[in-house]
């Protein structure tokens, strides 16, 4: 009987050991797949995350490999509106500069001295048109 018992001790060792070194195992792929996400969030953070990105991570089975799935696609949607906000922040500044740009040309052509300049231009315009004819 007590070789039995060591027997089952041994097996039940052997189990045991097998399970950790499975759940170690285990434990860091998922950890380092765990920590590719959470680098992309922070590359998402900092402007500097580039689609694709989390490779085979997102193409792995269970609820990590579908965190990575939708991580992907919100990033990619988050890359696409700042660049969509970038582009309109450009246009703004253009349609602004181009509407302060009149309203200082309309702020100086309405001054007194601009129209005294402007009809001495057109006097001046005059004169030379005469004297070509």
């Amino acid at each position: 009987m007590r070789h039995e018992a060591r027997f089952a001790l041994l097996i039940a060792a052997g189990v045991l050991v097998i399970g950790l070194i499975a759940s170690v195992t285990l434990a860091r792929h998922v950890s380092h797949s765990v920590e590719l996400v959470s680098a992309a969030a922070r590359a998402v953070e900092e402007g500097s995350y580039r689609p694709g990105s989390l490779g085979g991570v997102g193409q792995l089975n269970g609820e990590v490999g579908r965190l990575a799935r939708v991580f992907e696609g919100m990033a990619r949607q988050v890359v696409a509106r700042e660049q969509r906000l970038k582009s309109l922040l450009v246009e703004n500044r253009i349609v602004i500069d181009e509407a302060e740009a009149a309203r200082e040309a309309a702020t100086i052509t309405s001054t007194d001295h601009f129209r005294r300049l402007r009809a001495e231009a057109d006097r001046l315009r005059q004169r030379m048109r005469e004297r070509q004819s």
